[in-house]
């Protein structure tokens, strides 16, 4: 370790430019490639959060009994894609518009009767928030007699996945043309390093050395 300390600052002497040159070239090799891996990562870490968003959501009807909407709950916690079930009443509905919807308290508030219906929002598991699965689970939801109306935003979920596929392609695509970059700047620099010590390894050559 110390011969090669030694031998590189014994170069940077000898050719100050070319040294200076060749590690910049490096350090720009390898500044290229981690930046391009932490834009990666964070694109990656985005699209898991979104996809996280994705979820069925059954509408019940009003005249729905305690007891269906329990035995509906437990039948689609079951399902393998399933993550959870949760169960939003009425006033929990109501609650959340207020919450959500600030701008129209007052009308929410001047309301004499709830008009949103109570809900089971369907968690999928991480692997199975995809459209074909949600599709199938709005599917399963639907052949209840209780429900009314089964969304889970078929369109922005049909986007969500091929926006995904469109960055996994892309990002396989810059991702070897990075490197392929970083690659031609490194030999580059090797190579100048190589001519900096030419008359060196020419010397040594000439005592018997090989290549």
């Amino acid at each position: 370790m110390f011969y090669t300390i030694r031998e590189t600052l014994i170069a940077s002497k000898r050719a100050p430019l070319l040294t200076g040159l060749s590690a910049a070239m490096v350090g720009l090799a390898l500044f290229v490639v981690g930046l391009f891996g932490l834009a990666a990562y964070n694109v990656r870490v985005y699209m898991e959060t979104l996809e996280e968003r994705v979820e069925v959501v059954a509408y019940l009807r009003d005249d729905a009994t305690t007891a269906e909407i329990a035995d509906m709950a437990g039948a689609l916690s079951s399902l393998p894609a399933v993550l959870a079930v949760d169960v939003v009443t009425k006033s929990e509905a109501l609650e959340r518009a207020y919450s959500e919807l600030p701008e129209f308290s007052e009308i929410l508030s001047d309301l004499e009767v709830n008009p949103l219906p109570a809900s089971l929002e369907i968690q999928l598991r991480p692997g199975n928030r995809t459209a074909e699965t949600a599709d199938r689970i709005a599917e399963q939801a639907g052949l209840y007699p209780a429900v009314e109306e089964v969304q889970y935003g078929q369109e922005w979920v049909v986007k969500l996945f091929t926006l995904r596929r469109m960055g996994v392609v892309t990002t396989t695509v810059l991702g070897t043309a990075f490197a392929v970059v970083a690659a031609l700047i490194i030999g580059t620099a090797v190579r100048i390093a190589i001519f900096a010590r030419q008359e060196e390894i020419k010397i040594m050559q000439l005592v018997g050395a090989r290549d």
